[in-house]
């Protein structure tokens, strides 16, 4: 192998010939052996870092998704509550409140509608 070419062994899978000397131009130096950039050692590691992490985000976000959609008949019930009371605190409410209750009110209303696929 000259000093040049990669210096990893590549399995074919042949019974004939079970592996060959990869073919690459070594362009990295590891503990005196050279690794063409497929082959390098640390890239590798760090490919599979960037790998982990990602897969980790992904299954964050559906322990996320999961954990709303088991709280989300719950969420529904409770919009619902409130919207009953502040549709009785509406008859009573007066000027700044009756407002405040109403733009409340309507943005319980929006997402119920959500809630319920409307």
């Amino acid at each position: 192998m000259n000093r040049e070419q990669c210096c990893k062994k590549i399995y074919t899978g042949s019974w004939s010939q079970t592996s060959r000397s990869c073919s690459r131009a070594g362009t990295v130096e590891r503990d005196g052996k050279f690794y063409c950039k497929q082959h390098d050692p640390v890239r590798i590691k760090e490919k599979q870092e960037k790998d982990r992490l990602e897969r980790e985000q992904v299954w964050e976000e559906r322990r996320r998704i999961k954990k709303l959609e088991k709280a989300a008949p719950e969420l529904l019930e409770a919009l619902k509550a409130a919207e009953r009371e502040l549709e009785d605190w509406m008859s009573v409410a007066k000027g700044d409140d009756e407002e405040k209750t109403r733009m409340t009110l309507v943005t319980i209303k929006k997402a119920i509608k959500k809630a319920e696929g409307e």
